[in-house]
């Protein structure tokens, strides 16, 4: 950039992206200092280098800023119960979770134990099988049935 290019002579393009031609080193810094930018090489390989005229700090913010890489937002629902819920709750929570998984979400069906409803985490592990089968045209399910403290959860994510 500007005086840190190390050649005599330069191709020098405007900052339309026109070609002025070769030019001595002097002459093209000249011209980019008129206009009030900076002179850049972008291609120090060629003989003579090729040199652009442009705004070298705005260059550099769009380059960082196409650069970054914005992560997928992966959205996550969570559905609780109990082991005890009633069909009808249950049915209801379906309709739910279907269209959770139709949008493209991630549902996370948590099974909350209380008391001493700890004893019987087979009530738990079955509402969760039932869910699983029902969901299986539909959804895959991302991590497998699983214990954690008083809660057992399954994720399920959409089939592509």
């Amino acid at each position: 950039m500007n005086e840190r290019i190390r050649a005599n002579t330069v191709r020098v393009i405007d900052e339309n992206g026109g070609q002025l031609g070769v030019l001595p080193l002097r002459d093209a810094l000249a011209l980019a200092r008129g206009k009030g930018l900076d002179l850049v090489a972008v291609g120090l390989t060629a003989v003579p280098p090729i040199c652009k005229i442009m705004n070298y700090s705005k260059y550099k913010y769009e380059k960082a800023k196409s650069g970054k890489k914005h992560p997928k937002i992966i959205r996550m629902k969570e559905m609780r119960m109990s082991p005890t819920i009633s069909p009808h709750d249950l049915e209801i929570k379906k309709r739910h979770m279907e269209e959770f998984i139709k949008d493209g979400h991630r549902v996370k069906v948590t099974v909350v134990f209380r008391g001493r409803e700890m004893s019987h985490t087979e009530l738990g592990r079955n509402l969760l099988t039932q869910i699983k089968e029902y969901f299986g045209a539909t959804a895959v399910c991302e991590k497998d049935i699983r214990m954690d403290g008083r809660r057992m959860t399954v994720v399920l994510f959409p089939k592509k």
